[in-house]
């Protein structure tokens, strides 16, 4: 005849260790001690940047000693002091769109009539202000004699003329107050280029 095993209480669910501890509390232990070995590493880690930024701040004060200037980029990171505990000051980002001043209307006209009497003294020194559009303006009108009225080849030429009265107002030894001649001359290239690009191509021979 076969004995029947005791049925156990319900309290005797819970399996505990030889130290008396259930398996969560074994858990609970196990991961407390996860915890603490993870922060003893970290508490190494900060130890030894430290470390590691006083043998610098020696080895800086030795070059000083000897005269030896101080590099212009260090040689730690700003991580790592923050890492440490220190504060560092960081420089601060340009803005991608910086932000302006603004300024009012009577300046913005006064700023652009310096700019027109700087630029005025290139194209037109003399006592007539308008020299330099009078002569454009007769420029273009022989140059595009016989062409309909609105063709843009007109505007062109009024550019090109523009160009060659600043030329015969400086000449070819006084540079200019705002651009050089050899900026002149290119402007009239492109100019002459363009003028020409307008043309209706020729027939063919």
């Amino acid at each position: 005849m076969k004995k029947r095993k005791p049925k156990l209480p319900s309290w005797a669910g819970a399996v505990r260790s030889p130290l008396g501890a259930s398996k969560a509390d074994a858990a609970q232990r196990l991961a407390a001690e996860d915890i603490a070995v993870e922060r003893t590493k970290r508490r190494h880690t900060l130890l030894r940047k430290l470390d590691e930024l006083r043998g610098l701040d020696e080895a800086e004060k030795r070059m000083g000693e000897r005269g030896i200037e101080e590099p212009a980029t260090p040689f730690y990171d700003a991580r790592d002091l923050d890492a440490a505990g220190w504060t560092t000051s960081q420089p601060a980002k340009p803005l991608a769109h910086p932000v302006r001043e603004r300024m009012d209307v009577p300046t913005i006209l006064t700023r652009d009539g310096e700019t027109y009497a700087r630029k005025a003294a290139d194209y037109a020194p003399g006592p007539d202000q308008f020299e330099n559009f009078t002569f454009s303006a007769n420029f273009a009108a022989r140059v595009c004699r016989g062409l309909p009225d609105g063709d843009q080849k007109y505007a062109t030429a009024t550019l090109i003329g523009v160009k060659v009265s600043r030329l015969m107002t400086l000449g070819l030894v006084r540079e200019g107050a705002n651009e050089c001649i050899k900026d002149t001359l290119m402007d009239l290239r492109v100019y002459l280029a363009i003028l020409e690009a307008q043309l209706v191509p020729e027939p063919p021979f």
